[in-house]
């Protein structure tokens, strides 16, 4: 009896270790989610681009930067970063102080369990759904993951719908290799090249191995006859700007077509010409 008892003793003993171990270990990973810092990219919006003009998806945000336990700096628009905005939590939620930029409403968000971010943005850009973000490392830069989303990979150069011997790679880090003198490609997502075609379309970059950009300092006088000291800069073999198609099927197909000249006294408005390259995997 006394065996039997001393048996049962341990018996429950060993299993109430078991499971407070298992609610620790479940406590832990609950808690390691108690502060928000580093950046946050718009995967709702990364998600869409391999079938969408990427620069015509409506986006309010493309990346959040949480720089301190109440501060987070933006990149809105693309191209200007470092819009600084407050931020608190509120129950199960968090606001973001939008309206000190003039917006008609604060923004909120919600810290889920994986460690996403939920932008309740679906009223403002008068959608369904709301933006979801994830945490990328520091040195992952947007571009990059943009380029990794679409062209990003080792393509076979045709000609005249027939297979060469010719390999070109794209690599996410916007480097390209055996697309004749171009050794660096930018796909553009935000900002005036987005507006340069006639026709919507996807608008790539390359930029020519000699390619260089010059600073230079000038001087001129303000409105108010004060000398004013500043920076303009100059560039060297410029890239080349073109329109590009991306099919994802059965196989991987990359059509770059040149884009001709804007008209006289305008900005934007380049037809689509002929195709400079045809990229298949």
């Amino acid at each position: 009896m006394s065996n039997n008892y001393s048996l049962y003793s341990l018996c429950v003993l060993f299993i109430g270790i078991q499971l407070s171990a298992c609610t620790n270990r479940g406590s832990s990973s609950v808690n390691k989610i108690t502060t928000i810092s580093g950046r946050y990219v718009n995967y709702t919006f990364l998600d869409q681009i391999r079938n969408s003009i990427i620069g015509h998806i409506d986006v309010s945000c493309y990346e959040m930067n949480f720089i301190s336990a109440d501060s987070v700096a933006f990149n809105w628009n693309g191209w200007e970063e470092g819009y600084k905005c407050a931020y608190k939590k509120e129950g199960d939620h968090y606001r973001l102080f939008t309206r000190a930029f003039g917006a008609d409403n604060d923004l909120l968000f919600t810290l889920n369990q994986d460690g996403s971010i939920v932008l309740a943005d679906s009223t403002m850009m008068r959608r369904s759904l709301n933006s979801v973000f994830r945490h990328v490392d520091s040195e992952v830069s947007l571009d990059y993951l943009i380029n990794q989303k679409t062209i990003a990979g080792t393509y076979t150069l045709f000609k005249n719908d027939e297979p060469t011997k010719v390999k070109v790679v794209f690599m996410p880090n916007g480097k390209v290799v055996g697309l004749e003198k171009f050794t660096r490609y930018s796909i553009c997502y935000a900002g005036d090249c987005v507006q340069m075609p006639l026709t919507f379309s996807n608008v790539i970059d390359l930029y020519p191995d000699n390619y260089r950009e010059h600073v230079h300092k000038e001087s001129y006088l303000s409105d108010s006859g004060e000398v004013v000291h500043g920076l303009s800069t100059s560039i060297e073999n410029p890239a080349t700007m073109c329109a590009f198609t991306l099919e994802d099927n059965n196989e991987k197909i990359v059509k770059i077509y040149r884009l001709g000249n804007s008209p006289k006294d305008t900005k934007g408005d380049m037809p689509i010409k002929e195709l400079l390259f045809d990229l298949r995997q």
